[in-house]
Order: C-alpha cells, then sequence, then structure tokens
C-alpha cells in the first residue's frame, strides 16, 4: 500500500513539475483536476485502511449487543405474559423486578457521557 502512495505522489509532483515549466490556463486546470482526484484517492485508501476496520469492529459489537438486549428483553415479556395468563401475578411481578434491578445497576455502573469527554482529553 505504501507504494502506491509512493507512486501517486511521484505522478503528482511530475504534474506540479510539467505545469510549472509551461504555463497555460489549461495545464493549471489540468492541475487542479489532477490534485483533486489525488487528495480524494488518497482520503479514500487513508480512510479504508484505517477507519472502517475500527468502525466496523465498533458497530459490530454495538449492533450484537442491541440483538441481546432485545431479545432479552422479548424473553422477559414474554415469561411475564405466560406468569400473567396462568394466574401467577407474583412470579410475573418478580420476575419483571429482577430485571428492572438488573437496568438499574447497569445505569448507576455506567460512566456519564459529559465525564467520559473530560477524561480523554487529561
Amino acid at each position: 500500500m505504501t507504494f502506491g502512495y509512493v507512486l501517486g505522489a511521484a505522478a503528482f509532483l511530475w504534474a506540479v513539475g510539467a505545469t510549472v515549466l509551461s504555463v497555460g490556463r489549461r495545464k493549471c486546470f489540468g492541475l487542479a483536476v489532477v490534485a483533486l482526484l489525488f487528495g480524494v484517492v488518497t482520503g479514500f485508501l487513508t480512510e479504508w485502511n484505517w477507519y472502517i476496520p475500527e468502525l466496523r469492529a465498533v458497530l459490530g459489537d454495538r449492533i450484537s449487543s442491541l440483538r441481546h438486549d432485545e431479545f432479552l428483553a422479548t424473553t422477559v415479556s414474554y415469561g411475564a405474559l405466560y406468569n400473567l395468563e396462568n394466574g401467577r401475578e407474583a412470579q410475573a411481578k418478580s420476575s419483571l423486578a429482577t430485571q428492572v434491578v438488573h437496568y438499574y445497576r447497569e445505569l448507576k455502573n455506567e460512566v456519564p457521557r459529559h465525564s467520559q469527554g473530560r477524561n480523554r482529553q487529561i
């Protein structure tokens, strides 16, 4: 991948040199187009190599977490509904209360988002 960057930089420098040596309106426009294309390609390759893999990992973890949370909520709701239909209100209340306590503890242990930004700067 580094060879591609070096080759692109060499082509860009060659285009700059050719434009500087022969001044003309078309050549300056051509240089601007080449510079734009070089910048877009370099930015895309940099993004693809460094940021996209990290973004995929973060999004993949978040999506699997959301799927797990959704499955858990569905299972708890089904269990509570089943208990209510069979006349076991105390058991339904107990299972729902257990989930509320679990959720409350997760929220209590979570670091607030506004303080996360401060910790990163320090």
